[in-house]
């Protein structure tokens, strides 16, 4: 949980706009790999300049986690 938390404050500084935090969701393909599902005004910022794709990396040790997320135009 803390990771995905990670994962949409990670999206939000790549982006530089905050969203609803409904509009970020990251799931996990069958293999454990994330991905980021967006919606709303976040899915219409990034049509709007150009960007095609949100890849994003996580990773957990304890009490810590940590999240990249880099946009594809």
């Amino acid at each position: 949980m803390a990771a995905n938390f990670a994962g949409k404050e990670a999206f939000i500084k790549a982006v530089g706009r905050v969203f609803k935090w409904k509009e970020i969701e990251i799931l996990r393909k069958e293999n454990g790999e994330p991905y980021i599902i967006l919606s709303g005004q976040a899915r219409k910022l990034l049509e709007e300049r150009g960007l095609r794709k949100a890849f994003i990396s996580l990773s957990h040790d304890g009490e810590y986690a940590i999240a990249f997320v880099i946009l594809e135009g």
